[in-house]
Formats: C-alpha cells, sequence, structure tokens
C-alpha cells in the first residue's frame, strides 16, 4: 500500500497545505472542502494503486544496466527538471 502523502499529493496535484505526519493527515487546507473520511481515503489508496505507473516509475523498476541510451536522456530530462 502507498505512502498516505504520497496518495494525496496523487489525488490532490500537489495542493499546498496538505500535511501528514506518521500516515496521518495533520494538516488540511480550507481551499480543499472537507478533510477525508476513512472511506474516502480508502477510495483514493483503491484508485492510486490502480492507476498506471508513470513512465518514471516504469524506469525506476529497471536495472540500470538494462536503461537504453533514450531511458536515460529521459531519466536525465525528469532529473533536470526537478
Amino acid at each position: 500500500m502507498a505512502d498516505i502523502s504520497d496518495i494525496l499529493a496523487w489525488k490532490f496535484s500537489d495542493a499546498e497545505g496538505i500535511e501528514t505526519v506518521d500516515g496521518v493527515i495533520a494538516g488540511w487546507p480550507a481551499s480543499l472542502g472537507s478533510r477525508p473520511t476513512d472511506a474516502e481515503m480508502s477510495q483514493y489508496s483503491t484508485e492510486y494503486d490502480a492507476k498506471p505507473a508513470s513512465r518514471e516509475e516504469t524506469l525506476k523498476a529497471k536495472s540500470r544496466d538494462d536503461w537504453t541510451d533514450s531511458e536515460m536522456r529521459e531519466i536525465i530530462e525528469i532529473l533536470l527538471q526537478r
């Protein structure tokens, strides 16, 4: 199961003001409405786990020795965007 902070960042597009501590929502911005219920968090978790892996996640899962030149350039581009 994914970390709650990853799930919330994905679900709410990295909205500012969302804070988690030890897997619990510690801060919630009023601009997003009410804090998610346990049932909503369970649904978000299910959605998150079912989503297709991002290109970055796919590349991370591969061994560095198996990266093609093209994939290496993609990784460099991803890192430069951070």
